[in-house]
């Protein structure tokens, strides 16, 4: 039979995907019921309360105990039908023996609307790898979109160059598990007993998956593992309790099945795409149904195969709250760091809103904040031209970084569908498999040391700069590349060392002999050039305003690779290069190595700058600023973020219980509180609308982007 490619436009707007909470499986031929309600709240007693009191305390909600998650220490607390969950959480938060008590939120996944080298390359046989511009634009090997009056820029991550590296540099032992804790892995998703789940899509077979063969042949029992999971072989479906973590609820789009495929899609198999893993990453499929403690019980199953030794490195969570902070999840995630399990978590979709600012933070991308918490990357789209898509969040304190995440194909239902698909949902796990193909190459590396690499690796865009904190987008061959900074931010008057990783990625590559090809786009002279300063060190030197790239020679005789091009070195004469401000406060940008300056903006009703270099905030927005030396423009900064005059106080969300506090229900809200939150819920309403809406608060303004 013809095989069947399903060329699918997801027109998924941005509203929860209403996965509901289920504890057992209905008839697996009718489908699983996603209708069931909640019907519980998360319990943490206090510690040293004794069953007999947790018992009483249930009682005062007539509840009754539900499953427990150990590491976390929480449990469901199941109320009866008519009991209403906050009237629930009320009451127990007034209880002496309970600690801490949440409804359970719902979780949104990050869906959202279709929107219209030098170094050698490996390219798999896969026929619709054409498809994936994400990975690279054929005939070319990195994609560079032309921009009018500025340069080009490579937009995809490169993934031909570093699976050349990783052909010469990777062997069989060096496997990473991603955990996709989502929707499911394949529609129609089967388990036979002495192979273990099959996802039932010809790209996605059970050879794709990690496996628990410790639980092989499937016998109904439990191996002497670290859980209590019976047969589970290839993943777990915490909604269902069951080995068949499918993805065969509709309403979600097949989202997992989609963020399975970017990451391991069976890689050079002469159909379908390709997934970034190049065999290399083992995809965990981790189902829930809108539950966060589904979710939390799935950080603390990925602990327990690290305690049996299987190599989880990664979750990747494509979603977020649709409330507060979900109680137990920083925990969860912060007790993942001592397992070295790093965590990818999507910026979220809601066009451009500020994931800095107190209305707009997105859990769990919002404990990249957290200075207690250092193995969480958050991250951004961008489209094919490079810019931040439209729908993304921006965060230039917390989002660490961008990925492509627009018309990005992959998996879908049935046996032999694809689709194209958008979203930060898809941007996180192009990042994810970048995070874990890295610590598959060094499994020495911590999460943060390899999220660092990440950063370090990424490809610096002046478009994304004052957006996302480090201003890269992701790149796979620079995640990889023995040396580091890759790609970076040079100002005229300072130098920049390159230097060589000392573990095992830049040992097998000897040392640096020399940089060659100083590929520069910028007017004359050169933006750059490039000295040694020993083996394992390169100076780059700032000459001009403008982008420079360099190919690095080296000696080892067994460097998989003896040629490696760096990122894009963007040079400029203004500091700083990026600025956030509020209206009415002032920001002063200097010249750097100019003679007679002038300043201008790009968009003179978000901002004024004066002669001398003083930005004054005019109203909510972005701008830029040009420098201009003798009258001739010189260049351009990236992005200054012009916030609100004001915000509403308030701290840390902690447990997500805003509102909910232990005093009776009429001394809740005294009238100065009742003011404040409708303020801020107008003033959400408000910037919501100004998103959509507004010229000014569109954060791909295509305005000179060098």
């Amino acid at each position: 039979m013809k095989k069947i490619i399903g060329t699918i436009i997801l027109v998924l707007f941005v509203v929860p995907l209403n996965f509901s909470a289920g504890e057992a499986a209905s008839e697996r031929g009718k489908g699983k019921d996603d209708s069931i309600s909640r019907g519980h709240v998360i319990v943490k007693f206090k510690a040293g309360v004794s069953e007999s009191e947790k018992g009483r305390a249930r009682g005062l909600v007539s509840g009754r105990m539900g499953r427990k998650l150990k590491r976390v220490g929480i449990e469901k607390v199941h109320i009866p039908p008519g009991w209403d969950e906050e009237m629930a959480v009320e009451m127990l938060s007034r209880d002496s023996s309970v600690e801490n008590v949440q409804v359970d939120y719902r979780v949104e996944l990050l869906s959202a609307p279709f929107l219209l080298g030098m170094m050698p390359t490996t390219v798999p046989d896969d026929t619709d790898f054409s498809q994936q511009w994400h990975l690279d634009s054929l005939p070319f090997h990195g994609q560079f979109v032309s921009l009018a009056n500025s340069i080009d820029v490579d937009v995809d991550i490169d993934a031909p160059e570093a699976w050349t590296v990783m052909t010469g540099m990777f062997d069989t032992t060096m496997i990473a598990t991603v955990g996709v804790i989502d929707s499911g892995c394949g529609e129609n998703g089967v388990f036979d007993t002495n192979t273990g789940y099959d996802p039932g899509h010809i790209d996605l077979p059970n050879s794709v998956l990690f496996a628990n063969t410790s639980e092989l042949p499937a016998d109904g029992n439990d191996s002497a593992d670290a859980n209590s999971l019976k047969d589970d072989a290839n993943g777990w479906d915490f909604a269902f309790s069951d080995n068949i973590p499918a993805d065969d609820d509709t309403t979600a789009n097949y989202h997992g099945t989609l963020i399975s495929g970017i990451i391991g899609a069976a890689w050079d198999n002469g159909q379908g795409v390709a997934g970034i893993g190049k065999g290399q990453l083992e995809v965990l499929p981790l189902r829930f149904a809108n539950s966060f403690f589904e979710v939390i019980a799935a950080v603390e199953y990925a602990m327990d195969l690290v305690d049996d030794g299987h190599a989880v490195r990664v979750l990747n969570m494509s979603f977020k709250s649709d409330g507060g902070d979900p109680f137990g999840l920083r925990d969860a995630v912060k007790l993942a760091q001592t397992y070295d399990i790093a965590v990818v978590a999507a910026a979220g979709n809601d066009f451009g809103n500020n994931n800095d600012d107190f209305l707009d933070r997105v859990w769990p991308a919002e404990y990249t904040r957290d200075p207690s918490i250092s193995n969480v990357l958050a991250v951004g789209s961008t489209g094919s031209t490079g810019f931040l898509s439209v729908f993304s969040n921006i965060g230039p304190g917390s989002v660490q970084v961008a990925a492509p995440g627009e018309n990005i194909y992959s998996t879908y239902s049935g046996s032999s569908v694809y689709a194209f698909a958008d979203g930060t949902s898809f941007s996180t796990p192009i990042a994810g498999a970048v995070l874990g193909l890295v610590m598959a190459a060094n499994f020495s590396l911590s999460p943060a040391e390899a999220i660092d690499r990440i950063i370090q690796g990424g490809d610096f865009d002046a478009r994304l700069a004052g957006l996302i904190e480090s201003g890269k987008r992701v790149n796979l061959a620079g995640a990889l590349a023995p040396f580091a900074p890759y790609s970076g931010l040079a100002y005229l008057d300072s130098t920049v060392n390159i230097s060589m990783h000392a573990d095992s990625i830049s040992q097998s590559y000897g040392t640096i002999l020399t940089s060659d090809r100083d590929v520069s786009w910028s007017t004359t002279p050169a933006a750059a050039n490039m000295t040694s300063a020993g083996a394992s060190t390169l100076i780059l030197t700032p000459t001009a305003p403008g982008i420079a790239q360099f190919t690095l020679i080296f000696t080892g005789a067994s460097a998989p690779v003896g040629t490696y091009d760096t990122g894009p070195w963007r040079v400029t004469a203004i500091r700083p290069f990026t600025a956030q401000v509020r209206v009415g406060e002032t920001v002063t940008f200097t010249p750097i190595l100019t003679s007679s300056p002038s300043w201008a903006v790009t968009n003179p009703a978000v901002a004024s700058i004066s002669s001398a270099g003083v930005l004054t905030g005019l109203s909510e927005g972005l701008t830029r600023v040009i420098l201009s030396d003798g009258g001739v423009e010189k260049d351009y900064s990236g992005w200054v973020l012009v916030l609100p005059g004001s915000t509403p106080s308030g701290g840390s969300n902690g447990g997500g219980c805003f509102g909910i506090t232990s005093t009776p229900k009429g001394n809740q809200w005294p009238g100065a509180m009742e003011m404040l939150l409708v303020g801020m819920i107008l003033m959400l309403i408000r910037r919501r609308w100004m998103a959509m809406t507004s010229p000014t608060s569109n954060v791909q303004c295509p305005t000179k982007p060098a």
